[in-house]
């Protein structure tokens, strides 16, 4: 049965590819099946052509988000460093 979310686990389920987006979990189903999982689980069918296109998609995104990462973890070391010098030169002043 489809809520409105998706599919719930334990329901009988066409042919198709399940995800279940919490744990990463994915279910082929050639013919028809019962999802499997815990009664909480959420599945949402994703058709294969837009399986193939979120691959370069995400991977442009992770190559573009890469400079910002660098430059983030750069500007958290160097507070750290500066923070730690700072209360380094307080405690040994007092």
């Amino acid at each position: 049965m489809k809520t409105t979310l998706g599919y719930k686990a334990g329901n009988q389920v066409g042919k198709g590819t399940y995800w279940d987006l919490a744990n990463g979990q994915r279910i082929d189903v050639e013919q028809s099946a019962i999802l499997s999982g815990a009664e909480s689980s959420t599945y949402f069918r994703i058709p294969t052509g837009i399986m193939l296109l979120a691959g370069p998609v995400i991977g442009l995104f992770y190559v573009i988000s890469l400079p910002f990462i660098g430059i983030g973890t750069l500007a958290t070391l160097a507070a750290g460093k500066v923070a730690n010098g700072f209360l380094s030169l307080i405690g040994s002043s007092m």
